[in-house]
């Protein structure tokens, strides 16, 4: 599995259920060109551990050397064919907060768009590395049950918690 950017030397993904080993997960390549496993569990069980390890060999020490190359940088609005709406229709919405929240959560994003003039990469650009910069990395800070809203609020949290943050404020600014 490779692209111009990264070739994925090896990996593993090991699935328990309830302490006992899953079948190896079927391996497909997505819509979207991505490459997924799937795999079924048939029997109840207390407890899912799902462990994946991977080897990455970086084949371009830069990650924003793309954003060099564009001709034509993408701004503000975004707009969508109707037919990319529907395709996208499953990522669409942002989690269910109150509109309140929502707003608070849009309003920060928009603080992104506007300090970047309207420049959609260096906008998420910024987003990420403010979450970065000016967000706590604090184990044991957050539930399942913490929302963007609350990490935000906050600045604290782990990985997961700031890639849902992140997603939901480029979904606020219809970045799907």
């Amino acid at each position: 599995i490779y692209d111009w950017k990264q070739r994925v030397a090896s990996y593993t993904v090991s699935i328990y259920a309830g302490g006992q080993a899953v079948a190896a997960p079927g391996e497909f390549e997505d819509v979207f060109g991505n490459f997924a496993s799937q795999f079924e569990i048939t029997t109840p069980y207390t407890e899912l551990v799902i462990a994946a390890e991977s080897e990455v060999e970086v084949l371009d020490v830069d990650p924003f050397e793309f954003a060099k190359k564009l001709s034509v940088r993408p701004s503000f609005p975004v707009s969508w064919m109707p037919w990319e709406l529907k395709m996208l229709q499953p990522y669409l919405t942002s989690q269910e907060l109150p509109d309140t929240q929502l707003k608070e959560i849009y309003d920060y994003a928009q603080g992104f768009v506007q300090r970047n003039k309207g420049d959609v990469l260096e906008t998420l650009f910024d987003m990420n590395l403010t979450l970065f910069r000016e967000y706590k990395y604090v184990p044991g800070a957050t539930t399942l049950g913490t929302t963007a809203f609350d990490v935000m609020s906050t600045k604290a949290g782990v990985c997961q918690d700031f890639a849902n943050l992140f997603i939901t404020m480029a979904r606020m600014l219809s970045l799907r």
